[in-house]
C-alpha cells in the first residue's frame, strides 16, 4: 500500500502536474539502496509513506521528481532529502541535499546520493555512516558501489567513540572492499587523539564470519621468576573443522617456550583437542614437557567413549611454570565488560592447577545394553608430589554394570569388574569383583527404603604369588519423611531421617589398598539428620537450606558419637551465604569449617571466607571484593571497577596468593591494571583496550 501526500498542486509552462509515485519505482529505488548499504531497507509487503513540498512527473524526460522535505518511510526504514528525482529511462535515481538514511541497524548521512536502478551501482558522496550494533562510525569521502560485491571509498576513518573529535581513530585511502571476501587499505594510520601511534602503507583484512589465519594478540608482562616475557600466538584456520595454533614465548629469565594446540570436530560426538608445550629453561638448566589432549570417541555398533590424557615429565612442572595450556584460540579481540572476570577466572585456574596431587589420563570404552553397559577403562595416574612408581593403574579395567532390574517395589543392580593392576613398586594384582545391590522401597507419607548388598572379591597377588577372596556384606535401612507447610510467602519443608548401615567383612586377608574397595571398613552404625528448607522468602527471592546430621557408631565403646556436621546455605539477590562445618563433641572444637558470605549491592560485592581442616593443617581466610565505579573524585565521577581476591594463611601468618585488577572504563576505550602476587613471585600487567577494535596488554 502507498499513501502519497501531496502538499502542494501546482501546473505551469513546462507541463509539470503532481502525480504519485508508482511503487514498483520506488521499492526498486529503496531496494537499491539496501544492496548498496548491506542493510535491509524493507520487505516486499511494506507500506510506502512518501511525502514532499512538491510531487512532479515531466513526460519529455520521463522523469519523477520530490522537491521540497522529499520522505520515504516504511515500516523498517525512513529516506529524507530536500530533492530526489529517478529518470525512468536511464534507470538513475539522485537524493540531494541533507541525505539522511535510517533503519533498525545504520543511520547515513551523505551530501548527495547517485545511483542507476537497472545495474545497482553508484555514489554516496560525503558519507557519514554509523553502525548502530557495533556503535561503529564512519566518516570518508566517496563510498562507491563498482560492482555486485565490490566498493571502494576515497577516505575514509573509523571508529567506536561518539565525541568529536574522538579519542580514537583509524583512517586509510583507497580503501577496496569486496563483500565476504576482504578489505585493502593503504596509507592507514591508528591514531590517539590526533597523534598517529601506528601506520602501515598497506592494510589487509577479511570480510567473513569464517575463522581466519594471523597472528593473535600477543601478551607482554614483567614476573620476578621468569623476568619480562612476550607470548605470541599464530592461529591456522586448516579447515571449518579443525584449526591448529602455535605459540612462542619469550622469558628474559627462563629461555623460550613453544606450545601447539590443534582442535577438530567430526560430528557433534566426535571432538578433540591436543596440547603440547615445551621450555628449555636457561636457569635451572632444565627442560619441561607438557602434554594434553581430551578426544570423544563414536565407534561402530554403537560404542562411545572419550580418551583424556595429562602428563608432565616432571612432578614440579606447574609449580615451577604455572598454567601453560590455558589459552584461548583463534582470533578475537577482547571483551571489556568481562575482562576482570577473566582474570581472575585465568588466576583460579592458575592456582587449582599448581595444588593438584595427581594428573590422571583415562580411555573409557562403553557399549550400552537393555538395563546396562559394558565398558573398558585404562587409567593411570601420574603424582606431581613426587614418584608416581608406587601408584596401581588400573590397565586395564573391564566391567559389565546392570540396573533397573525391578519388580514391583524391588529393584536389582549389580557391578562386575575386573582389574589388572601394574605399578613399578609394590606388589602387583589382578581383581575381580561382583556387588549386586537389592534395594526395596516403600510408603508414600514416611518412605522406608532398604538395601541389601553382597561383595564377593578375588585377588591374585604377586612377590609372593598367592590368591585371596574377600566377602562383604553390606545393608542397610533408612526411613524418611517430609513434611510441608505453605504460608502466604513462603514455603517450609522439613526433611527428618534416619538410616541404620551394617558392613560385614569376611575372609578379611593382607591385602594392599588399590582403590576404594579395598579402603571400606567394617561398620555399624546408625545416622540420623535433619533438613530444613525455606523457599520464595520476601520480594528478595531468599531461599535457604540447613542440615544437621551425626553418626552413631555401635563399634565405638569410648567415643560413639561422630561430629556434627552443619550444611547449610542462603541465597537471595542481596546475599549468599554457605557453610560446611563438623564439630567434635568431645574434644568441644571444630574440625572442619569451610564457610563464605558474599554481600551484593548494585556498586558490587564484598565476600569473605573461611577454610578450616584441623587433620590436613589447613587454615586460611579469603577476602574477595568488586566495585562497580563511578568513582567521585572531586567533580569528576571516574568510571573505575576494582576486583580482587586474597588468600590469607592463619598458620604461617602470611599472604599465600592475591590478585587485584583495575578497570578505567570510558565510551570507547579503557584501561587495565592487575597484580597477581604470589610467595614466590609477583606479576604486575597493563593493558589498553579500544572498544571494537581490540586491545593490547603488557
Amino acid at each position: 500500500m502507498i499513501r502519497g501526500v501531496d502538499r502542494r498542486y501546482k501546473k505551469d509552462q513546462k507541463g509539470f502536474s503532481s502525480i504519485s509515485i508508482k511503487r514498483p519505482l520506488l521499492y526498486c529505488l529503496l531496494f537499491t539502496l539496501c544492496h548498496l548499504f548491506l542493510v535491509p531497507l524493507l520487505h516486499a509487503s511494506a507500506s510506502i509513506d512518501i511525502s514532499a513540498d512538491l510531487l512532479e512527473y515531466d513526460a519529455k524526460t520521463n522523469t519523477y521528481t520530490a522537491r521540497g522535505s522529499a520522505r520515504v518511510v516504511t515500516e523498517d526504514a525512513i529516506l529524507r532529502a530536500d530533492e530526489i528525482v529517478l529518470n525512468r529511462n536511464t534507470s538513475d535515481a539522485v537524493a540531494t541535499g541533507d541525505v539522511y538514511y535510517e533503519d533498525s541497524e545504520t543511520v547515513i548521512r551523505a551530501e548527495r546520493i547517485e545511483l542507476n536502478l537497472r545495474t545497482r551501482l553508484g555514489t554516496i558522496y560525503k558519507s557519514d555512516i554509523f553502525y548502530k550494533k557495533n556503535n561503529y562510525h564512519i566518516r570518508g569521502g566517496d563510498l562507491k558501489r563498482l560492482d555486485k560485491k565490490s566498493y571502494y571509498l576515497d577516505t575514509a576513518t573509523v571508529t567506536t567513540c561518539d565525541a568529536i573529535p574522538p579519542p580514537w581513530h583509524i583512517s586509510g585511502r583507497d580503501i577496496k572492499a569486496v563483500r565476504h571476501k576482504h578489505l585493502i587499505a593503504r596509507d592507514v594510520t591508528f591514531y590517539i587523539k590526533d597523534f598517529p601511534f601506528f601506520y602501515t602503507p598497506y592494510f589487509w583484512m577479511p570480510l567473513t564470519k569464517r575463522r581466519q589465519t594471523g597472528f593473535l594478540v600477543p601478551s607482554i608482562g614483567s614476573s620476578t621468576t621468569k623476568g619480562l616475557f612476550y607470548k605470541q600466538g599464530f592461529f591456522w584456520a586448516m579447515r571449518d573443522d579443525m584449526d591448529t595454533t602455535i605459540y612462542i614465548d619469550y622469558f628474559s629469565k627462563k629461555g623460550i617456550g613453544k606450545g601447539l594446540e590443534y582442535r577438530y570436530i567430526i560430528t557433534p560426538e566426535i571432538k578433540g583437542n591436543l596440547w603440547i608445550y615445551h621450555l628449555r629453561d636457561n636457569e635451572l638448566n632444565r627442560d619441561f614437557v607438557e602434554f594434553k589432549t581430551n578426544h570423544s570417541l563414536r565407534l561402530p555398533s554403537d560404542i562411545s567413549g572419550y580418551l583424556k590424557v595429562e602428563a608432565t615429565n616432571t612432578s614440579d612442572y606447574y609449580r615451577i611454570l604455572g598454567s601453560t595450556s590455558l589459552r584461548g584460540s583463534g582470533p578475537s579481540s577482547l571483551n571489556i565488560i568481562n575482562l576482570s572476570g577473566i582474570e581472575s577466572l585465568v588466576f583460579d585456574i592458575d592456582r587449582a592447577e599448581r595444588l593438584r596431587k595427581y594428573l590422571e589420563s583415562n580411555l573409557y570404552l562403553s557399549r550400552p545394553f537393555r538395563r546396562g553397559r559394558a565398558y573398558l577403562l585404562g587409567q593411570f595416574r601420574q603424582s606431581l608430589e613426587g614418584s608416581s612408581r608406587e601408584i596401581p593403574q588400573p590397565l586395564p579395567e573391564v566391567g559389565i554394570v546392570i540396573y533397573n532390574l525391578s519388580r514391583g517395589r524391588a529393584s536389582l543392580n549389580i557391578t562386575m569388574k575386573s582389574d589388572n593392576f601394574l605399578r613399578d613398586e609394590g606388589r602387583e594384582a589382578q581383581r575381580i569383583d561382583i556387588n549386586p545391590n537389592l534395594y526395596l522401597s516403600y510408603g508414600r507419607m514416611i518412605n522406608i527404603t532398604q538395601r541389601v548388598g553382597i561383595r564377593e572379591t578375588a585377588y591374585l597377588l604377586d612377590d609372593p604369588s598367592e590368591d585371596e577372596a574377600v566377602t562383604l556384606i553390606d545393608t542397610s535401612s533408612t526411613i524418611s519423611t517430609r513434611l510441608l507447610k505453605h504460608y502466604a510467602s513462603f514455603l517450609h519443608t522439613i526433611e527428618p531421617s534416619i538410616e541404620y548401615r551394617y558392613t560385614m567383612i569376611l575372609n578379611n586377608g593382607n591385602i594392599p589398598v588399590y582403590d576404594f574397595i579395598e579402603a571400606i571398613k567394617e561398620t555399624n552404625t546408625i545416622i540420623y539428620s535433619i533438613t530444613n528448607r525455606f523457599e520464595g522468602i520476601g520480594h528478595r527471592d531468599l531461599s535457604s537450606r540447613l542440615r544437621l546430621s551425626q553418626r552413631y557408631d555401635l563399634l565405638e565403646d569410648d567415643r560413639p558419637f561422630t561430629s556434627l556436621l552443619l550444611e547449610g546455605g542462603l541465597s537471595s539477590k542481596r546475599v549468599d551465604f554457605n557453610i560446611n562445618a563438623a564439630y567434635d563433641l568431645y574434644d568441644e572444637r571444630s574440625d572442619e569449617l569451610f564457610t563464605s558470605i558474599r554481600i551484593k549491592g548494585n556498586i558490587g560485592y564484598i565476600g569473605i571466607g573461611k577454610d578450616f581442616r584441623r587433620e590436613t593443617d589447613v587454615d586460611q581466610y579469603t577476602l574477595e571484593g568488586r566495585f562497580n565505579g563511578p568513582v567521585p573524585f572531586y567533580n569528576n565521577p571516574l568510571p573505575l571497577t576494582v576486583s580482587g581476591k586474597i588468600w590469607y594463611d592463619m598458620k604461617d601468618r602470611v599472604v599465600q596468593e592475591s590478585v587485584i585488577s583495575a578497570i578505567y572504563k570510558r565510551q570507547c576505550w579503557a584501561l587495565t591494571a592487575s597484580l597477581i602476587k604470589k610467595p614466590e613471585e609477583y606479576q604486575v600487567s597493563f593493558g589498553i583496550e579500544f572498544i571494537g577494535l581490540g586491545g593490547i596488554r603488557w
